[in-house]
């Protein structure tokens, strides 16, 4: 039953994470109607942030994903500058 609950999870993290990148997608090209190239980048900086912290650093699951929210926030503040 564990295996079942931790592949749920799994499934749902993973859904909420493309449907966040085709929501970002969707809305640069439907507002801009441009298709931002860079949003890929964010994205793979955010998942390897989050490794870094969880993995490497050991950081607690919610507290690696805050700092790779954060890692993407001074990064995209350092883009747009």
């Amino acid at each position: 039953m564990s295996d079942l609950l931790e592949q749920l999870l799994h499934g749902l993290t993973l859904g909420s994470l493309y449907a966040m990148v085709a929501t970002g997608l969707a809305l640069m090209f439907g507002v801009v109607r441009l298709i931002n190239f860079a949003h890929g980048e964010f994205y793979m900086l955010g998942g390897y942030a989050f490794w870094y912290a969880y993995a490497e650093l050991g950081l607690p699951y919610p507290v690696a994903g805050l700092a790779a929210a954060a890692a993407m926030r001074s990064s995209s503040r350092m883009h747009t500058t």
